[in-house]
């Protein structure tokens, strides 16, 4: 073989691999997609995702029709919930009826917030805020049942304070930036 051939040769198999490496490509992100794991980098098919494992920092709260809240995460938490109306009324122009505030489960702080008075341990539930809601708006029907609303709910993790809280508004204020949120539509 004269040189002319071998160049010609090497020339040949370098378009052979540039198709080759191009149908891999083509073949990895276009016909089967491709995990990448942002926090360690590895790459995984998206056939078989990886099982989940659940870290210390997962928190995950369960919200009830009767507005009891379970804590499904790791570890124990202060709990503070605000009710949000969609018709842009405000809690005073509703009644709230719980039996869960007379018996001091739930406080109600000068904030506008509603405190659980206990923080509340892995696996386990909040008495329900709300029994009733009643509407006092200029309507002039006075003690009709409220519509719609929406409970937000932020979350102190104990493991997040510095020192024992005595109240869950004590809990907050060690937390004086924001807060995990959740928000039950």
């Amino acid at each position: 073989m004269d040189k002319l051939d071998k160049l010609s040769l090497l020339l040949v198999l370098g378009i052979i691999m540039l198709v080759c490496t191009s149908a891999v490509i083509i073949c990895r992100s276009w016909i089967i997609p491709i995990d990448v794991d942002i926090n360690t980098g590895t790459q995984s098919a998206a056939a078989a995702p990886a099982p989940v494992e659940k870290s210390a920092f997962d928190h995950a709260l369960v919200f009830h029709d009767n507005t009891a809240i379970t804590n499904t995460g790791s570890f124990s938490l202060w709990l503070r919930a605000r009710i949000i109306f969609p018709d842009a009324s405000q809690l005073e122009d509703h009644q709230i009826i719980s039996q869960s505030l007379e018996h001091g489960f739930w406080e109600f702080g000068n904030d506008r917030w509603f405190y659980y008075a206990l923080p509340v341990a892995k696996n386990q539930s909040t008495e329900p805020l709300i029994d009733q809601i009643i509407s006092s708006s200029n309507s002039g029907n006075a003690n009709q049942s409220a519509g719609q609303f929406r409970m937000q709910v932020e979350i102190a993790p104990e493991i997040w304070l510095y020192e024992k809280p005595e109240t869950a508004y004590d809990a907050f204020q060690q937390l004086s930036f924001s807060p995990c949120t959740a928000e039950k539509p």
